[in-house]
C-alpha cells in the first residue's frame, strides 16, 4: 500500500511538472504570423481600413523596409531562408524556381523547419514559390500545409496536406482566409505555439475580387501620381527607360482602371486581417502574437514612363513599410532604419527563440521593435537582379542602396545615382548634372556595391554596417 502511494505522488508530481513545461512553452514561444501580399504598392494601404486600424494603429511601421531582388519567387526564397540571391541561387525563371529550390536542398532549412524544431505548430496558406506545382510534396517544417498547385496567379486547386482540393466559383484568397483563420482557431487548448505563414495572390495581376467587392472605389481617380508619374524628362535615365514613350490618355484611363481592381481585390485581405485578429483573440492568443505584413515586391504604375511592371531599380519597386504589431512594440511608431526581406526569417527564429543556421545574411528586426533606437544598424544594402533582364528588355544591374542615395551600376555601363533626401522620386540622375560627381566619391560607392554583390553569412552584415562612403 505504501509502496502505490509513492507511485501515486511520483505520477502526480511528473504530470504537474510536464503541465508547467507545456504553459512555459506557451506563454515564453510567442505566435507569429506573418501576411504576404503579392506585388503591393505602399499607396493602396491608404484604402485598407482594418490594416490600418488593427496593425498601423496598433504596431510600429518600418518605413524603410525593401526587398533585395524585387521579383515574387526570388524575394520569396529570400524570406525563407533570409539570404541574398546570390547566396541562395533563386534567381527566377524556369531552371531557378520552386522545383530548384526543392532540388536543390533548399527547403530543407528554412524557416518552417527552425520554428518547427523549437516546438511550433507551422503552417503554410496559400502562394510558397513560382514553379512549386506537386499536387503531394509537402516541403519539410510545415505541420499545416494549403498551396496553389496551378500555374494561375489565381488557383482553383490546392495541395491540402499532400491531397489536392479543387474549388468552383470560390474566390482564392476568401479561401486562403477561411483556412487561415481555421488554423488559428483549431489552436485552442494546444500549449504549442503558432507560426501562421499567409501568403494571398492580392492584388497580383490579373486583379481578381469577389462579387461583394463590385463597384467599390468606381468614379473616384485614385491613381496615385507621384512626381515620378509619366516623368516629362527622361533624357538623364539610362536608354532601357528613355525608350519609353509619354503615357496616352488610353493608357492612364487602363492603369485607373486597373489599380481600381487592385485596391478591390486587397479587401479580401483587408478582412483578413480583422478575421485573425478576431481569431487570435476567441482563442487567448493576441496578446501574445506577433502579427507582420509584408509584400513581396513593389509594381510600376506609370512611375517614369514605366506602367505594369516590376524587377526595376527604382524605389517604387523595391520599397514598401513592413508593418509589425505584437508584445512590446510601440503603438502608432514609424522608424526610418533600412529593414530587408533578408530580415524576416532570422527575425521570425529570434523572436521563437529558435536556432539560425550559419548561412543566413540577415539581421533580427527585434532591436527595432523597441522605444529606443539601437546603437548600430546597416547603412547600406544591395538591390540585385539576374540574368532574366535581357529577356525583359534590361541589362542586368546592381543597386546599392543607403538612407540617403541609391546607386546603380547597369551590365552595359550605365549608371545612375539620386540623393533620397534631396530628390525621393529619382528625378535628377547625378551623373548626367554639370558638375558630375566626384569620381573619388563614384569609386568608393562601385567598391562598396562590389563587396556587397560578393557577401555572404555574417559578411553581409559586416559589409552592410561599414560608414557611408
Amino acid at each position: 500500500m505504501k509502496h502505490s502511494w509513492i507511485v501515486f505522488v511520483v505520477l502526480v508530481v511528473v504530470l504537474l511538472s510536464a503541465g508547467c513545461q507545456s504553459r512555459s512553452v506557451e506563454s515564453t514561444q510567442p505566435n507569429i504570423v506573418f501576411i504576404l501580399t503579392d506585388d503591393q504598392d505602399p499607396d493602396s494601404l491608404r484604402y485598407m481600413p482594418t490594416v490600418r486600424r488593427e496593425l498601423i494603429e496598433k504596431g510600429t511601421t518600418l518605413k524603410g523596409g525593401m526587398v533585395t531582388f524585387p521579383r515574387c519567387c526570388p524575394s520569396r526564397a529570400t524570406m525563407l531562408r533570409g539570404q541574398y540571391v546570390h547566396n541562395h541561387g533563386v534567381s527566377g525563371g524556369p531552371d531557378r524556381n520552386g522545383s530548384y529550390f526543392r532540388s536543390a536542398g533548399l527547403d530543407k532549412s528554412t524557416v518552417a523547419t527552425w520554428l518547427h524544431d523549437a516546438g511550433y505548430r507551422t503552417a503554410l496558406v496559400g502562394k510558397y514559390l513560382n514553379g512549386y506545382n506537386s499536387k503531394t510534396y509537402v516541403p519539410p517544417g510545415w505541420d499545416y500545409w494549403y498551396s496553389g498547385i496551378n500555374r494561375k496567379v489565381w488557383p482553383e486547386c490546392f495541395n491540402h496536406n499532400g491531397r489536392e482540393k479543387c474549388y468552383e466559383g470560390r474566390h482564392p484568397d476568401s479561401v486562403l482566409s477561411n483556412k487561415a483563420e481555421g488554423f488559428v482557431r483549431s489552436s485552442k487548448g494546444d500549449p504549442r505555439p503558432l507560426f501562421l505563414w499567409l501568403a494571398v495572390s492580392a492584388p497580383h495581376n490579373p486583379a481578381f475580387h469577389p462579387h461583394t467587392d463590385k463597384g467599390k472605389f468606381s468614379g473616384v481617380s485614385l491613381l496615385p501620381r507621384p512626381l515620378s508619374f509619366d516623368e516629362e524628362d527622361v533624357s538623364d535615365k539610362p536608354e532601357w527607360v528613355r525608350d519609353n514613350s509619354r503615357l496616352s490618355s488610353a493608357k492612364e484611363r487602363e492603369l485607373s482602371r486597373l489599380y481600381r481592381e487592385r485596391l478591390r481585390s486587397l479587401q479580401t485581405v483587408d478582412r483578413t486581417v480583422g478575421y485573425l485578429t478576431e481569431a487570435l483573440a476567441d482563442v487567448g492568443r493576441l496578446e501574445t502574437t506577433y502579427i507582420v505584413y509584408f509584400t513581396d515586391n513593389g509594381y510600376m504604375l506609370g512611375e517614369h514612363r514605366l506602367a505594369l511592371t516590376k524587377d526595376v531599380p527604382y524605389l517604387d519597386d523595391t520599397d514598401f513599410p513592413m508593418i509589425v504589431r505584437g508584445p512590446g512594440v510601440p503603438e502608432g511608431a514609424t522608424r526610418d532604419e533600412l529593414v530587408l526581406n533578408n530580415d524576416l526569417a532570422p527575425t521570425f527564429a529570434n523572436l521563437a527563440r529558435a536556432e539560425t543556421p550559419g548561412f543566413v545574411d540577415g539581421r533580427s528586426l527585434a532591436p527595432l521593435l523597441r522605444e529606443k533606437s539601437p546603437n548600430q544598424w546597416r547603412t547600406a544594402a544591395l538591390v540585385e537582379e539576374g540574368r532574366l533582364s535581357k529577356k525583359l528588355g534590361r541589362p542586368p544591374y546592381a543597386m546599392l542602396r543607403t538612407e540617403s542615395e541609391a546607386y546603380v551600376e547597369y551590365g552595359n555601363g550605365e549608371r545612375e545615382l539620386y540623393n533620397l533626401k534631396m530628390d525621393p522620386y529619382q528625378l535628377e540622375n547625378a551623373f548626367a548634372q554639370d558638375p558630375p560627381p566626384d569620381p573619388t566619391y563614384i569609386v568608393r560607392l562601385a567598391d562598396r556595391l562590389e563587396e556587397l554583390r560578393s557577401c555572404e553569412k555574417d559578411g553581409c552584415k559586416a559589409a552592410e554596417d561599414k560608414a557611408a562612403p
